[in-house]
């Protein structure tokens, strides 16, 4: 067990994630998906806690901070200062506790945008990390549980992860150098690998606006897209088809990695062919079109999710979101 502790120090130690490239930027597709039958996301407590209710009774569980009235508890804090000093970083419980205020509030948004993973997602991102570094699940829960972390500790961060990038993608806040972004985002599912193969995309946004106040005329527009679609002349030609028609935008968005994508709009793009428009999605802006301008595989390098330098080079705006999500919390530390 000596052996594998070491093989997940230097992963942990020499991971490196790199932030996310969100083409939809302000705009961004917002009918996120909600879950499958029988494949939910944990929205039950801030990272797995038990509710407030439970706290303080039989089992001895404590809340030590309440984030909009989530717990997080005394056992969560300690097994995240457990997984500090297995990514060799200091601050004990102190950094531990301020660590999921962060992916607390972080959650909350999550769960706002419907952008929490399933978790489907989360075991099987755990499991690759276990593949990753030649063991499997049940060796990588023996090093969990004997360095202090435990596997529920690990899904915790893990889950918060995915989550917030998937959030930084919705918000068009995702930032990151150019480099970086050739990467891929920081949740891409290659953990454990020095490569992965994924579609680049070259998308064109078409929106057919329904200001909020007027939504009645969501099938209206709705029948207006698939008109668009049905005349669609290629990217180059959209502009100009649009300016015949009110209150439609049609923007540029740029390459985008296939897991950049929203997973809603990931399975439509794919099934799409050059050249050609999705079919068209309700959206909070009203009714929203990719059209796919360009299409290629590319390969790009282990995005490492488990790094703590992604954190420490997170973009300005990265930074500006979650310290407004802070302030807009409350945060009640006993």
């Amino acid at each position: 067990m000596k052996l594998n502790i070491s093989i997940i120090l230097l992963a942990l130690t020499l991971s490196a994630c790199a932030s996310i490239e969100n083409p939809f930027g302000s705009t961004a597709p917002s009918d996120l998906p909600g879950n499958v039958a029988g494949d939910t996301a944990d929205t039950s407590s801030v990272v797995g806690a038990p509710e407030t209710g439970r706290i303080g009774k039989r089992g001895g569980t404590q809340a030590a901070v309440l984030v909009d009235g989530r717990p997080i508890t005394r056992s969560q804090i300690q097994r995240r200062a457990a997984f500090l000093r297995l990514r060799r970083q200091g601050g004990g419980a102190s950094k531990a506790r301020e660590e999921l205020i962060n992916e607390a509030v972080q959650l909350a948004e999550a769960r706002r945008l419907n952008t929490l993973p399933k978790e489907s997602e989360v075991t099987a991102a755990y499991a690759r990390f276990a593949a990753g570094n030649k063991m499997n699940t049940k060796q990588l829960n023996g090093v969990m549980n004997k360095a202090g972390v435990t596997p529920r500790g690990f899904k915790d961060f893990i889950r918060a992860q995915i989550a917030w990038q998937r959030t930084l993608a919705a918000r068009g806040r995702g930032g990151g150098s150019a480099t970086d972004r050739n990467r891929g985002p920081s949740w891409l599912p290659a953990i454990g690998q020095s490569s992965s193969a994924e579609e680049q995309y070259t998308l064109q946004q078409v929106v057919f606006v329904v200001p909020k106040e007027n939504r009645r005329i969501v099938n209206a527009r709705k029948s207006e897209a698939n008109r668009f679609r049905q005349a669609y002349r290629g990217c180059e030609n959209a502009k100009a088809q649009a300016e015949t028609l009110r209150n439609v935008s049609v923007l540029s968005r740029g390459r985008m990695l296939a897991s950049e994508l929203p997973p809603n709009w990931r399975r439509v793009v794919a099934d799409t062919q050059p050249g050609s428009l999705t079919p068209p999605q309700v959206t909070e802006k009203g009714v929203e079109m990719l059209a796919v301008c360009g299409k290629q595989e590319v390969r790009t390098a282990n995005s490492e999710l488990f790094g703590e330098e992604r954190r420490e080079s997170a973009s300005v705006q990265e930074k500006a979101l979650l310290a407004e999500l802070r302030k807009a919390a409350t945060i009640e530390i006993r």
